[in-house]
């Protein structure tokens, strides 16, 4: 079955817009790299038939690009089954063919048409759009400042004034390939990101200066580095490594980045405003189905909220009696720490944990 070349392709839960290069799943938008999306497009438009990594590799990478074309393309495969939530050995979507290329093998459907139907009918009579949320194509995803350049006092409905923004000016930040976890330092001078602008296929940490100046590539590792975080004193950065797992730490001045400590899917890390910690979770928000399959996501499954000295040592897990706890927010005097705690499926709660 070879799949037509459309506009919005859907392939089990996902959709894929093939012009603008968004893949949703349901209603969320997930980032997925160039290389990636590049891969995933020619399996979609020749779906149920092999495409060999030499027909990937002249389609991906021109004659006079020097760069290790193995490890890039398993690198860019892995990127794309890690966003897909598939796996290598009981694949859903991508199977490998053993030293000759990829075949995607979930069935796929042109969903342009119902698109385009579904937005007629979201039309009001006089041909003017109802309030649905609006997918914006854009080239490249970056950050963006907002500089407040006024304020207007309003009054509530029971006379109370308010004040909101009048007016601000947007200043683009970032533009080449894709870019997130953005993280601002203490002073507000220097904003670190992770970025795949490099090419290689996964993500990296960069920095920049707020006031202009070419951005400082900070690690360069074949794994994802992502989820950036500035020490209190500005001068470190601590982020996650996906492939390998672990929490890292590199100076803002450049330099290798050391380990503090190998964890498996370790996430978000941050420092304590002391500069003493760092709290990060570990864990992943899917689980697994009996038939070893990815199920969706669900509040059932086990992350650990995770606590260690910021020099590297021994972490150690707080909040041990919650069934999942993630997403770590220090309190100002390094006392406390706010998480995302749940007891049990359906109890999600917001939750202040003393140290």
């Amino acid at each position: 079955m070879s799949a037509p070349r459309s506009v919005l392709v859907r392939f089990g839960e996902f959709t894929l817009d093939m012009q603008s290069g968004e893949l949703y799943k349901q209603d969320q938008r997930i980032i997925l790299p160039d290389q990636p999306f590049r891969i995933l497009a020619i399996l979609l438009r020749r779906a149920g038939t092999l495409v060999t990594r030499d027909e990937l590799r002249r389609e991906l990478w021109a004659k006079d690009t020097f760069v290790d074309f193995e490890h890039s393309l398993n690198a860019a495969i892995r990127r794309l089954r890690d966003v897909l939530i598939d796996s290598a050995t009981t694949p859903q979507f991508i199977e490998t063919i053993p030293r000759r290329g990829y075949r995607f093998i979930a069935r796929v459907e042109d969903v342009t048409n119902t698109a385009k139907r579904d937005a007629t009918r979201a039309e009001r009579p006089d041909g003017q759009p109802r309030a649905v949320r609006r997918r914006v194509a854009v080239a490249a995803l970056g950050f963006v400042v907002v500089s407040l350049l006024a304020w207007r006092t309003l009054r509530d409905s029971r006379g109370r004034e308010v004040s909101v923004v009048a007016r601000g000016h947007l200043a683009r930040l970032t533009t080449e390939g894709v870019n997130v976890d953005p993280a601002l330092s203490p002073d507000g001078s220097l904003l670190a990101y992770a970025s795949e602008r490099a090419g290689s296929g996964n993500f990296d940490i960069w920095m920049r200066r707020i006031d202009g100046g070419e951005p400082m590539r900070l690690t360069s590792d074949a794994a994802d580095e992502v989820e950036p975080a500035f020490s209190p004193d500005g001068e470190s950065i601590v982020f996650s490594r996906r492939e390998q797992g672990g929490i890292y730490v590199v100076s803002t001045h450049g330099g290798a980045a050391k380990l503090l400590m190998p964890a498996t899917r370790a996430r978000t890390p941050r420092f304590s405003p002391d500069g003493r910690w760092v709290a990060f979770w570990t864990g992943q928000t899917f689980k697994t189905s009996p038939t070893g399959l990815p199920g969706p996501r669900v509040p059932g499954i086990i992350n650990s909220l995770m606590l260690m000295p910021s020099a590297g040592g021994l972490a150690r897990a707080v909040a041990e009696d919650f069934v999942s706890a993630r997403y770590p927010i220090w309190s100002p005097d390094s006392g406390s720490i706010l998480f995302l705690g749940e007891h049990g499926e359906g109890e999600e709660s917001a939750t202040l944990t003393g140290l």
